[in-house]
């Protein structure tokens, strides 16, 4: 098998990690799965572009369900992850940040964002 064979077999293949976030019963089990190369540029242009709800698109890009492997969350989800505590969200981000190769950079345009969305009222 050559060289390029090798490298498009890995295609679909993500890292994945168990987490943990919280619900009204307790703990819910998810699984956080890295971001494609094509999520992670759409990621990036939403960061550029100081897109509305760009840390929900990330959350509701990464968190599956480890039963189904589906994701949780679909895109009308995007303000309502953004409503979470960060006692929900900052363990769940680091455990992102670390599955999908998420730079500092990335982390302060996220929190600069955050400042300047407009919340719907």
């Amino acid at each position: 098998m050559g060289k390029r064979e090798q490298i498009l077999q890995m295609v679909g293949v993500l890292k994945e990690e168990p987490a943990k976030m919280p619900g009204p019963d307790g703990p819910v089990d998810v699984l956080l799965r890295e971001m494609t190369g094509k999520e992670a540029e759409e990621f990036e242009q939403a960061l550029d572009k100081k897109t509305p709800n760009t840390l929900g698109r990330l959350l509701q890009t990464s968190i599956y369900d480890p039963e189904t492997k589906e994701r949780l969350f679909q895109p009308a989800d995007r303000a309502a992850l953004e409503e979470l505590g960060m006692t929900a969200l900052k363990p769940i981000l680091e455990k992102i940040k670390k599955v999908s190769a998420i730079s500092k950079a990335d982390v302060e345009k996220l929190k600069a964002n955050l400042k300047t969305t407009p919340t719907e009222g």
